[in-house]
Parts: structure tokens; sequence; C-alpha cells
């Protein structure tokens, strides 16, 4: 139980705002997937980099395109195109690592919610 009404309502709202946050995504998500304009392969990529972005800090998920490529059983060439796809369509924010070409390189990956 909190101590005190302003430490209850900050955590009520942070609590309500993550569940805003849950929603949305999930509805990101139904959206990707009901897109017939997109590969599958390209909506099994955008779902799975949804599902690693957390209410919880940043609101980004950061991977390595080997990384994705590997969870998802696809080339590392392929996750490239699909990010490339999905931030096109404006699905998706990309913030590449500047060290670009290094092996260790990884992006941050946000959703777009287009109906906002």
């Amino acid at each position: 139980m909190c101590v005190r009404y302003t430490r209850c309502m900050r955590k009520l709202d942070n609590e309500s705002e993550a569940s805003g946050f849950y929603k949305r995504r999930d509805m990101w998500e139904d959206y990707v997937s009901e897109r017939s304009d997109l590969h599958p392969t390209e909506r099994l990529i955008g779902i799975w980099i949804a599902r690693r972005i957390s209410a919880e800090g940043p609101r980004q998920s950061w991977y390595q395109v080997s990384t994705i490529a590997e969870k998802v059983g696809v080339n590392p060439r392929t996750v490239i195109r699909a990010v490339q796809k999905l931030e096109a369509e404006g699905l998706i924010i990309v913030r590449r690592d500047s060290r670009r070409g290094v092996k260790k390189a990884v992006n941050k990956y946000e959703l777009v919610f287009p109906w906002l």
C-alpha cells in the first residue's frame, strides 16, 4: 500500500500509461499482420521487433540484424530489406548506430502508430 497519495497517483499513472502502450502495441501488431501489401516475412519481422519493446524505459528495441535473422530464421539481408520496407511504410522509426559497418552495430527500433 502506498504511504502518500501522490506516490499512489504516480504509480497508477505509470501503470495506466504502460497499459495504454501495450494496447497500442497490440493494435499495431494487428494492423501490420493484416496488411496485404507487406510480405509475410516483413510482417513477421515487424511483429518480432514490436514484441521486444517494453513500456518500461525508452520504448525502443535494439537488436543486431544478425540476431533478428537468427531468431526469425531468415538471412540478415532479408531482415535489412524488411526493416527498410517497414520504415518506408511509416510503421517504424530506425535509429541507426553511428558505427555502421562495425560488426557489433545495433539499431534502435520504435513503433509508429499511424492512427494517432
